[in-house]
Formats: structure tokens, sequence, C-alpha cells
């Protein structure tokens, strides 16, 4: 199920929203009601992956709460090794696929757990709380890469949906819903064509076929960041910008600090700086 398909859009959209803000005074309890919708929306690519979303939310869960660095990297490598399982594995078989959206969650889960090894952030002891974290369904598939100081104050607070928020944000997931379907989607046909049989065509095809899927993937990356924006709004999150203009770049450098912004902030916190970043050759 996609943000751009008929089922979410007729049913699993207005069912959400109408069952989470008649709950509007009870926070509790629309965190549990947030869960259970991010988890029938990852049910519906399939009931498999959600037992592993729902392994690597308990691993995350009992690891960080132990407060013990063993343990806590313990919890660490364990989430890495089933990525890495389901990624390579399929160089070896055909029937294991990686579930959708693994790395995005997991790459939470981690930098959850480096935070509370380093003191930068309390255990999390209500394990809804980080459930919702990582199951939360307008970024689990594709994310933005959550940081959870950025989720946790939303999660435990109350929430709030002004109509011209509503508004806002029916704006904003209108206009990516636009660069999905009209753009992207429709551009995918004509770059399919060109690639598909790319010996029957001229070099000017082919040269056209490029500029057509350099079109494609930055309407479909940039129609995904809006509607995952919006529906956060919906829900009255606020969730951090993941997609800036990155052809207006002017260094390539520049150009990933705008095309996927939360894996870049997430590799240079977590990877880069721990490696020793520029102290470092």
């Amino acid at each position: 199920m996609s943000f751009s398909s008929t089922v979410f859009l007729v049913c699993f959209l207005p069912v959400s929203l109408i069952t989470y803000w008649l709950l509007y005074k009870r926070p509790g309890i629309q965190n549990v009601v947030l869960l259970i919708e991010g988890l029938v929306f990852y049910t519906s690519t399939n009931w498999k992956y959600t037992l592993i979303l729902v392994l690597c939310v308990l691993l995350t869960y009992f690891s960080g709460i132990s407060a013990k660095k063993q343990l806590i990297v313990a919890g660490i490598i364990a989430n890495f090794a089933g990525l890495a399982f389901f990624k390579y594995a399929g160089l070896f078989s055909s029937g294991i696929l990686l579930p959708v959206g693994m790395s995005f969650y997991i790459f939470q889960a981690t930098g959850y757990l480096m935070d509370v090894m380093k003191g930068k952030e309390e255990p999390e002891k209500d394990i809804i709380s980080l459930a919702v974290f990582l199951c939360f369904f307008p970024t689990v598939t594709a994310g933005p890469i959550l940081r959870y100081d950025q989720m946790k104050h939303q999660i435990r607070n109350s929430r709030k949906l002004s109509f011209y928020d509503f508004q806002r944000s029916v704006m904003i997931f209108s206009y990516g819903l636009f660069l999905k379907l009209a753009l992207a989607d429709r551009i995918g046909l004509l770059v399919d064509n060109i690639y598909g049989s790319y010996r029957d065509y001229s070099g000017q095809i082919l040269f056209i076929g490029a500029v057509a899927y350099s079109i494609q993937i930055y309407s479909d990356f940039a129609g995904y960041s809006y509607m995952a924006a919006a529906l956060a709004m919906f829900f009255g999150f606020t969730i951090p910008d993941n997609f800036r203009q990155p052809y207006y770049a002017a260094s390539i450098s520049d150009f990933w600090r705008r095309w996927h912004i939360s894996l870049s902030s997430w590799l240079r916190d977590y990877v880069y700086i721990n490696l020793g970043g520029n102290r470092k050759g």
C-alpha cells in the first residue's frame, strides 16, 4: 500500500485520521492507535515483514532499557546482522527479499541505541512510545530517518491540528501526489520503454531517456518526501526536511546534503564522526 494508492487514500487515511483525532484528549491512547495504524500499514506490504519490524522494536527496547553497554552493542550488532542477512542473502537465493523500509527503521533503532550508550538519551521505558517512533507509518517504508530526540516530546505530549495546519497539509500532500502520479509515474512509462529496448533507439533518444529518468527520480523522491511530511502533519507531528532542491546544488557534497538529508546527516553523526571525522585519515 503506497501513499498514492486508492486503498490508502479512500480507506486507510480517512479511517486512521478519524479514529486518531476522536481520541485527541487522550495522547496515550492515540499512541496505541498510531502504533496499530503503523503495523497495519506495514503489514499491507507483507505480513512476514511485520514480524521482523516487531522483533526490531523488542530488541531495541530491551537493549536500551538495560542501559548496559555490552547489551546495547549486542542489540546494534543483532539489528545490523538482520539487515545484512536480508540485504545480501538475495544474492544467493531469489526467494529472500529485503523487507520494505528495513534500512530506515534499523538506522533509527541504531541511532537511538548509540545515543543511549553515549548518555545523550535516556532509555525509553515506555515500549509503546519507542514502537511509535520505529513504526510511524508516514516514514517507516522510505524515511526520512528520524532521531529520537526529534520525536520523543511529540510522542509523549498532546498534539493538535489547527484548520490552518490541515489546509497546509492538504496542499503539501496534493503537490506530492501530483509529482508522483502526474510526473514520476507517467515519465516512468517513457523511460521504461526506452531502456527496455535501448538497442532500437538512436543516441538522441537515449539522451532524452536519460534526461527523463533524472526528472522521474527527482519527482518520485520529492513527491514521496512531500507526502510523508504532510501525513505527519495530519497526525500532529513535525518531521525534518529530507529533500531540498538537490538539482540546484553547487557541488557533489552539496547535492547529497540536499537529496537525502536525513541519511547524509545520520552517516555523518553516527559513522563519520565516530570513526574520527576530519581528525583522522
